[in-house]
């Protein structure tokens, strides 16, 4: 062989070769860059984290389909998720919906969809009174996936802060953190382009809000999750519009609220100082996840006609009103007793003017034995002033003030007999501490302040706190007795929410359903006790909450 053709042909091999090459690395690129969803339940009780195959495995094995079934009625916030992961890293990710549509033509705007992520970062345990652990749990629901971000290998998180207009991060998992005024907080208003680690389990939160004006019907529409701006894949929505209308609950839905107006403009991150703009975005997510009657912590001045006000602009009731801004804690005395009954005709005053009726005045917190005897003489001066009282106490309290206390919070686990015994007394009973706001299992919150209260009998729900700050509210590690007390973490033009909160929306929508089943005249008391003892029994939430729907369709068809 020549040198011409020797050379021609080491060519021609070589060419062969990068071209081979070319196509298997091609190939590789394609099959390592592959994007996998998997849909989930998302009010579950099972903890999705970054890293765990475990659960990647049991999703490849079980989730075929790319389509997201939700039911739900006008007016209500229903909760989807799925779970993206790749086998190579993927930039610049983004997530959008269409408009959802019925054969019939009506529609549903993708403003409707709420995408978030959710982000997994350590706590310092599971209970509110565990202080010492490093525990990686998902929680927050955010827009901005870099607004937090978490070391795993030194187990820290450190969330991203505007300083003097300078933007930094700065360690949230300090016992020492310094946390100063001069520190903002803001998430994105809208979902931003995140970046999806290899081998790695992302979590998407989706939110769809069924318009109050929108037909009933089947909708459909796409979800899109693009890569660069080039399609990756895309998820099916099924959007079921149920042709009837949610009742409120039969269970009184509240909560304590540490939020207090103050009289100068700031953008304070915490749990109790909030300016007139804060206020209002934590009402309205209150109102939104079910919470009808949280707690008005304000005390009496020019700025409780402001809350008022603002809670009015809301849209909560005005039937009562459980404050915290006057309180028989420390009322004792001929002297203190004639003060204090004209404070409460001086408050009474007040909330006529604006719209209110029955104004429920906080008793002394926890108290029992003759502590709770020498509450007994301000509890009489309550009610000749016009107004009630409501208190947390423990178990046996109904012998000493069962006479008195309008509305009793019990704590911890369910007490159906003690629940009795105020009933019959003609009192309300609420509860509270089962579990205390702060643990990140949504799944616990939907089961034990939803179905559950209908089955043990009591009258509502008035569990601490919706936020309460320890240390710093962002920093769980910060306080040597308690970790923070959190549905909703404050940030200087909003809130985030958590899965736990989410959890519990659900509990209240549940509870809705069920009082809107029980309010038709043709329901039969047998099948009501077939739910209970499904509920009894523990079985799947969204079966029972199935059960529900069909036996309302079925009693409205058979009306027609």
């Amino acid at each position: 062989m020549n040198i011409r053709v020797k050379i021609l042909f080491n060519l021609c091999i070589s060419v062969i070769v990068i071209t081979t090459l070319s196509i298997v690395s091609t190939f590789s690129f394609a099959y390592s860059s592959k994007l996998f969803v998997y849909i989930v339940n998302p009010i579950s009780d099972q903890k999705i984290l970054p890293d765990m195959e475990e659960i990647y495995l049991q999703f490849e094995k079980n989730n075929k389909d790319s389509l997201i079934k939700v039911k739900a009625c006008r007016g209500e916030f229903e909760p989807a998720s799925f779970i993206l992961r790749a086998d190579d890293e993927l930039n610049d990710v983004s997530i959008t919906a269409s408009d959802l549509s019925t054969q019939n033509g009506s529609l549903i705007d993708k403003s409707k969809i709420d995408f978030k992520l959710v982000k997994c970062w350590y706590q310092a345990g599971r209970q509110v009174w565990e202080i010492n652990k490093k525990m990686l749990v998902p929680e927050l629901l955010l827009k901005d996936d870099t607004l937090v971000v978490v070391d795993k290998n030194k187990k820290k998180n450190f969330v991203r802060v505007n300083n003097l207009n300078k933007s930094e991060y700065v360690d949230i998992s300090s016992p020492h953190l310094e946390f100063t005024a001069a520190f903002k907080i803001y998430d994105s208003k809208i979902l931003l382009p995140f970046n999806l680690q290899a081998q790695t389990n992302k979590q998407v939160w989706i939110t769809f809000h069924v318009p109050e004006e929108a037909d009933s019907g089947v909708y459909n529409g796409k979800i899109f999750i693009k890569n660069k701006n080039k399609l990756q894949k895309e998820i099916d929505i099924e959007l079921t519009v149920l042709p009837f209308d949610l009742e409120q609950p039969s269970i009184s839905y509240g909560i304590y609220y540490r939020g207090m107006l103050k009289n100068y403009p700031m953008q304070n991150i915490g749990s109790d100082d909030k300016s007139i703009s804060q206020y209002l975005i934590e009402i309205q997510n209150m109102k939104d996840h079910g919470i009808l009657y949280p707690t008005l912590r304000q005390g009496y001045g020019e700025l409780l006609g402001t809350a008022l006000s603002l809670r009015r602009r809301v849209g909560l009731p005005t039937d009562k009103i459980f404050s915290l801004g006057i309180s028989t804690q420390d009322v004792e005395g001929d002297d203190k007793l004639i003060s204090y009954s004209s404070d409460v005709k001086k408050w009474k005053s007040l909330m006529t003017l604006y719209g209110y009726e029955d104004l429920y005045v906080y008793g002394k917190d926890e108290a029992k034995g003759d502590a709770l005897r020498k509450q007994r003489l301000a509890w009489e001066v309550t009610h000749k002033a016009g107004a009630k009282v409501f208190a947390s106490c423990h178990e046996g309290a109904v012998n000493l003030v069962g006479d008195l206390l309008d509305v009793a919070i019990l704590a911890e686990e369910f007490k159906p007999m003690e629940v009795a015994k105020w009933q019959k007394m003609n009192k309300k009973v609420y509860i509270y501490s089962n579990p205390q706001v702060g643990i990140e299992d949504p799944e616990l919150y939907r089961r034990n302040y939803g179905f559950m209260l209908i089955i043990n009998g009591y009258d509502g729900v008035m569990n601490y706190a919706y936020q309460h700050s320890m240390g710093h509210i962002w920093n769980d590690f910060d306080d040597n007795r308690w970790r923070d007390h959190v549905f909703a973490y404050p940030t200087s033009d909003g809130v985030i929410d958590t899965l736990q909160w989410e959890g519990f929306r659900e509990a209240v929508d549940d509870v809705r359903y069920l009082t809107t089943l029980e309010e038709l005249s043709d329901f039969k008391n047998s099948e009501l006790k077939s739910i209970y003892e499904d509920i009894a029994k523990e079985k799947n939430l969204e079966l029972i909450r199935d059960k529900i729907i069909e036996l309302i369709i079925s009693i409205k068809n058979k009306s027609n």
